[in-house]
């Protein structure tokens, strides 16, 4: 929904070098500039992830990953009093959900190691990104 209602904006975000070498001159989806073949890659990538039958398949999954948030923050004693950041244990959530997704399993802890070299991955492509 969001690249639909979103799509222009989505598409039409600066260039950077580094990526138009990676992805052909940006001829992914993240990179290509909003028209007919930002379209097109737009429905190859969300048609397969986001039917209603995979929607309601991963349902249960992303509903549990909700839950073991709220049961975090309901254990911290700090979160009633003082508040508690919850970028980290959000993002843990997120790699759940995609990780179950792809290989139908999750990360125990923000401690786990394969998360945190995912993470640390992650925030590389996200420098080189902005470079």
């Amino acid at each position: 929904e969001v690249l639909h209602t979103q799509g222009v904006e989505f598409g039409s975000r600066t260039r950077n070098v580094v990526f138009d070498i990676f992805t052909g001159k940006g001829q992914d989806m993240v990179f290509t500039v909003y028209g007919e073949h930002w379209r097109k890659m737009r429905r190859i990538m969300t048609v397969p992830f986001f039917t209603n039958k995979v929607v309601q398949q991963y349902r249960y999954g992303w509903e549990d990953e909700a839950a073991k948030v709220v049961e975090d923050v309901k254990k911290n004693p700090e979160a009633a009093t003082n508040g508690i950041v919850l970028r980290r244990r959000l993002q843990l959530m997120m790699y759940n959900n995609m990780y179950r997704i792809m290989f139908d399993r999750r990360f125990e802890s923000e401690e786990d190691p394969l998360f945190n070299k995912l993470k640390a991955l992650n925030g590389e492509r996200s420098r080189l990104a902005q470079s």
